[in-house]
């Protein structure tokens, strides 16, 4: 099977920022999804190089309280990972 081309290392919050590994060159994007599979932010993220990249994605910090899935990676292919947002008093 083919390798995927990204896989996100980790998530951070305070600004919300994802870091991952492009295992070859190319294009990526970063999209967040709620439980109900709508798209609820998107960002293209252009052209990367092969090895570790970092990314602020502020509009994660910005949603509703709630369970979501981030996907990493290029054309529909790439890593998924569960993101929990709280907004702590």
């Amino acid at each position: 099977p083919e390798t995927a081309p990204l896989a996100v290392n980790s998530l951070r919050s305070n600004p919300a920022r994802v870091e991952f590994t492009m295992v070859r060159d190319g294009a990526a994007s970063v999209t967040v999804f709620d439980v109900s599979g709508r798209r609820v932010v998107e960002r293209d993220l252009g052209w990367r190089a092969v090895g570790s990249n970092a990314v602020e994605v502020p509009e994660i910090a910005r949603l509703a309280p709630g369970i979501y899935w981030l996907r990493a990676g290029e054309r529909g292919a790439g890593d998924v990972r569960k993101v929990v947002v709280m907004h702590l008093p």
